[in-house]
């Protein structure tokens, strides 16, 4: 089924020299070259009615093969039809480019979820834990007492289920030694520093009061 615009202005210029009966006969679309179906469809049921018919036909269409042809109906068609395909193409683009950003999306989800790589760029692999004389074979020469540092280090995560802060799992037990001997260390230095400090006031407040 064809769709065209009905232009009011241009129509009355285009029939102004038409009787009623004619320009009511007028129509804008093509018709089969059989004229007992156009008086039937136009409802010509007088003489005076089909030769109003015949006489449109003859200045406002042209005869092409077997259709009686409306040059600005014509036009006014293509244009719609024009129209149609372009919404069509423009409504695939739109699909296209919708289901690629979907596609896009998951990818990047994929991506962010996926396991990071190590330095060389391989796959990191399950934490193994580890084992005492591991713990302690890896802090030997590092502390004075490598067996008890490593018998309290692996105490303390075996406990939490060798859990890390914020309750994420333990990635790498050693990394995670080393920071237990440094944070250690520094403990004991706070310890001593602490303990110099408070026998200096002693030996102060000692000397205050004999003086």
């Amino acid at each position: 089924m064809y769709y065209y615009s009905h232009h009011i202005g241009d129509f009355n210029a285009a029939t102004r020299n038409l009787s009623w009966i004619q320009k009511h006969s007028y129509r804008e679309q093509s018709l089969e070259n059989d004229m007992e179906d156009i008086y039937f469809r136009l409802g010509a049921d007088s003489e005076e009615k089909k030769i109003a018919i015949q006489i449109v036909l003859k200045h406002f269409f042209q005869l092409e093969g077997n259709h009686y042809h409306n040059q600005r109906c014509d036009l006014e068609i293509a244009e719609y039809q024009n129209k149609i395909s372009m919404a069509s193409r423009a409504g695939k683009a739109s699909a296209a480019k919708r289901k690629a950003t979907k596609a896009q999306r998951q990818l990047n989800t994929r991506s962010t979820n996926q396991e990071p790589l190590t330095s060389n760029h391989e796959p990191r692999t399950n934490f193994k834990k580890p084992t005492l004389k591991e713990c302690a074979d890896h802090v030997a020469g590092k502390v004075n007492n490598p067996v008890e540092t490593g018998e309290e280090f692996y105490n303390h995560f075996e406990a939490s289920g060798w859990m890390v802060k914020g309750g994420v799992k333990m990635k790498s037990w050693r990394a995670a030694l080393n920071s237990w001997v440094t944070r250690g260390k520094k403990y004991e230095e706070s310890k001593r520093s602490k303990s110099a400090s408070k026998s200096d006031k002693n030996d102060q407040a000692l000397r205050e009061l004999y003086n």
